[in-house]
């Protein structure tokens, strides 16, 4: 007779199996929610549609495409960059912000109405920036956009191409590479006034900041191979590597050229970055880059997950189909997992 009990018992066994142990074989679980782990940004090309892959690090376990699973159309490509804030979601494209629900992927609405974004990072569930590449320095780096209304609420830093950000508590950074030209500051706002309020000259082409456990900000400068075939052609600007401490440059480390990729550790004490084409791990103590690489190569993109520590780096192959992605435990610098993720995975997003 099937009782009581035995729904128990069946109840039990489901569980049982559905649940990830490390220690065995890993059964593969059915994912209708996507909430702790790591998401990559596949930026997709004219013959491939952008996506974005999901890695669930307890299971080792692979989800594709969650958005096209989730809505009646996939991503159009290019796919800059995704973000979360409380519920949501947001996918940047570069001339929309798709606004989703975060555990599912499912289209909210979209903001449109302005051109060439590079990146997203939000103020709060209402409030978002978009940084912008402008042709030849024309027109605002920075726009605002209203993520309950899902309108653009302000546009400003003139004749700024910018790239990365930062919010760092009540204020925003933003890397002003140049775009088509070339430029060396970060600009401080306001994040809630949106007003601008220092500029700090850096490197040529800064690109991406990061914060470390005393307060100073970091600030990657890619320079300019003019001559990629000698790299020693004085035509060449030098990557570097800048520290900032109270809104002054207090330390510039050149990288040669080939420079980039910089993250922080989950206890910002150690920097990841690319130096001459090979990636290196540094103190944030010291004051040049260390003899020795972390691993003697460099990869499409890397971040380090705040949450476990683990550092995801990837590669796009031929641009032509499915990348990889290399998963790597810092204390023994050795790979712990490697899976494919859709078309040129050029970005880490982790919750």
């Amino acid at each position: 007779m099937f009782n009581c009990y035995n729904v128990f018992l069946l109840l039990i066994s489901l569980l049982v199996l559905a649940a990830c142990n490390p220690d065995d074989e890993m059964p593969v679980k059915i994912i209708d929610s996507y909430e702790s782990g790591a998401y990559v940004v596949n930026q997709g090309s004219s013959e491939l549609n952008a996506s974005v892959s999901y890695y669930l690090e307890d299971c080792n376990q692979v989800e594709q495409n969650l958005y096209a699973q989730n809505n009646t159309n996939p991503l159009d490509s290019p796919l800059m960059d995704i973000t979360f804030v409380d519920d949501k979601v947001l996918l940047l494209h570069s001339n929309k912000l798709i606004i989703a629900t975060a555990n599912k992927f499912e289209k909210l609405g979209e903001i449109s109405g302005f051109s060439r974004a590079q990146s997203v990072t939000a103020l709060n569930s209402q409030k978002a920036f978009i940084t912008r590449y402008n042709t030849l320095g024309i027109g605002d780096g920075l726009v605002i956009v209203d993520l309950t209304n899902q309108t653009i609420i302000d546009s400003t830093h003139p004749n700024k191409a910018s790239d990365g950000m930062l919010r760092f508590g009540p204020t925003l950074y933003v890397a002003n590479s140049g775009g088509d030209l070339l430029d060396s500051t970060i600009t401080k706002f306001d994040a809630t006034s949106n007003l601008e309020l220092l500029n700090i000259e850096v490197g040529k082409r800064p690109s991406q900041i990061v914060s470390d456990k005393n307060g100073n900000l970091w600030v990657m400068c890619l320079g300019l191979l003019v001559n990629p075939i000698n790299p020693d052609d004085p035509e060449n600007i030098q990557a570097s590597l800048v520290k900032i401490e109270n809104d002054v440059v207090t330390l510039e480390i050149p990288l040669g050229v080939r420079g980039g990729q910089l993250s922080i550790d989950k206890n910002k004490e150690r920097l990841y970055f690319v130096s001459r084409g090979w990636t290196y791990d540094m103190s944030i103590d010291d004051t040049s880059i260390p003899p020795l690489p972390f691993v003697d190569r460099s990869f499409t993109a890397s971040q380090i997950d705040p949450n476990t520590n683990l550092y995801y780096t990837s590669n796009a192959r031929n641009f032509n189909g499915p990348g990889e992605v290399w998963v790597w435990n810092l204390d023994s610098k050795d790979t712990i997992s490697t899976f494919e993720v859709g078309n040129i995975p050029l970005g880490f997003e982790f919750k």
